[in-house]
């Protein structure tokens, strides 16, 4: 029986999704449409206030589009529409999933997210 030699994970979730200038090892994603009724506003405004108490302790990547603009802040990076293949990856490198909308019961972002066994906050 013959084991392919495992190469080491890289130590951020940029290096392991090619995103440069990232300022933090710790990553939490959103995936959805960036409205107000998604609640993407509120969680804008409460990772902007953690960013500036404690700067640099995560970036939040933000999957989808819509009528509310991602800031170009070191805490957050836009990465707009993606495949479903890079959400995926995205998915896998993330720490977290962080979905506030008040309307959804349960997402099947939440479900791909507890099934690569990271944690969600709503």
């Amino acid at each position: 029986m013959s084991l392919a030699p495992i190469s080491p994970r890289p130590r951020s979730w940029s290096e392991r999704l090619g995103v440069s200038g990232a300022t933090s090892n710790a990553s939490s994603f959103y995936c959805g449409r960036y409205l107000r009724e998604k609640g993407v506003a509120t969680l804008l405004e409460y990772a902007r206030r953690y960013a500036e108490q404690y700067p640099d302790r995560f970036t939040f990547v933000f999957l989808g589009q819509g009528d509310l603009a991602i800031p170009r802040e070191s805490w957050a990076r836009d990465l707009g529409v993606v495949s479903e293949a890079r959400k995926c990856e995205v998915l896998a490198a993330a720490d977290a999933l962080v979905q506030f909308s008040r309307n959804e019961s349960l997402s099947l972002v939440a479900l791909e997210a507890w099934g690569a066994r990271h944690p969600c906050r709503g």
